[in-house]
């Protein structure tokens, strides 16, 4: 009967197995092995931490505290596995009871990975047309604020450039003829704020001959006042006039999401001497574009898989992952570049990588 019962159980594609109280495993079913890809000697007699690691085993050991305490326990969560493998299982442990004395538990779980990266898929859809259309909503407005204020801004520079010619070249006025130049130089610099704003948002915009240097500029002005609130040290290391092809609002845009995570982690940690460096360098077909900080870094049990859909640290970024998934996803389509995440001398440093 044991070993109908046995051949049974190594039939079906449902994950069971008996783990002692101990945490060993003292046996597994065949859907196991052809899972993770292992022999079953692999299993028996080992403890559940060296094969789970140690971050998962305490995530589930509660639940198996319950069962040996005589509790038929119940959950589903994603496990991310020692080989980089990521599932998402339904388990449940059914305490094994013997002459009234608690052995262990069965371990039963069901593989419901593929139905939930669809479900996964069908919400990031959602959230992607839902940061288009607000996108394309933003640079509506921003044409708007553009057209309406272009004739103001005008007129106004009109005004103070008649104001010079009043005074002349009196030599009394010559705080005044310095404020109104200085009244000019910011005046500039909102018309051309008002016309990048523009042109970031604007999901129309033409593949174009792309600065890169004038790119980054630009961002950093956009994110001006955060780099001054906290008193970040910013480096910027660029020699060389750099260009490629694509949408520079696409390029703005996967910088902007790397820069603001980064003044993220410096807020949250309140880092003391925040640093920011951006460097590019050459390659023969290739450009890289690199962003340093030092606000700690990402815990290395899931930088690798930093990039999925919803997965997120809140020791690094808030919310729901989906600033780095869209990040990496327009660098990729869009730009044809690539993204890789490294943690490096107290901080994180992002590459990226464009074809020239």
């Amino acid at each position: 009967m044991d070993k109908m019962l046995s051949q049974i159980i190594n039939l079906t594609d449902e994950l069971f197995s008996f783990v002692d109280v101990h945490y060993c495993y003292q046996q597994v079913n065949d859907a196991y092995l052809r899972l993770f890809r292992r022999k079953r000697e692999d299993y028996i007699g080992r403890h559940m931490r060296e094969l789970m690691g140690e971050r998962e085993f305490l995530e589930i050991k509660p639940f198996l505290d319950r069962s040996f305490q005589g509790e038929v326990v119940s959950y589903d969560k994603w496990f991310e596995c020692t080989r980089g493998q990521r599932y998402y299982f339904f388990v449940t442990y059914t305490p094994f009871i013997e002459e009234g004395e608690i052995l262990g538990s069965i371990v039963s779980i069901k593989n419901y990975t593929q139905q939930k990266r669809l479900e996964e898929e069908k919400v990031r859809d959602k959230e992607l047309l839902f940061h288009y259309a607000k996108m394309a909503e933003v640079g509506s407005m921003a044409s708007f604020l553009n057209h309406q204020w272009r004739a103001p801004l005008n007129t106004l520079g009109a005004n103070f450039l008649t104001l010079k010619r009043l005074i002349g070249s009196h030599e009394n006025a010559l705080p005044l003829r310095e404020t109104l130049e200085r009244c000019e130089d910011i005046l500039e610099q909102i018309s051309e704020d008002l016309e990048s704003f523009r042109e970031f948002y604007n999901p129309l915009t033409q593949y174009e001959t792309i600065y890169i240097e004038e790119a980054v500029k630009q961002v950093l002005t956009f994110l001006e006042s955060r780099i001054h609130q906290y008193d970040v040290a910013l480096g910027f290391h660029m020699r060389t006039k750099s260009k490629i092809k694509g949408r520079k609002s696409d390029l703005m845009h996967v910088l902007m999401i790397f820069i603001n995570n980064a003044l993220d982690a410096f807020e949250r940690r309140k880092i003391n001497q925040p640093m920011l460096n951006i460097t590019l360098k050459h390659r023969s077909q290739s450009v890289l574009i690199m962003i340093e900080d030092n606000a700690g870094g990402i815990e290395e049990s899931i930088l690798e898989q930093i990039f999925v859909n919803f997965v997120s640290t809140k020791s690094y970024i808030q919310g729901t992952g989906m600033g780095l998934f869209f990040a990496k996803m327009v660098a990729k389509e869009k730009l044809g570049a690539s993204v890789r995440l490294k943690n490096e001398e107290g901080g994180l440093k992002v590459v990226l990588e464009i074809p020239k």
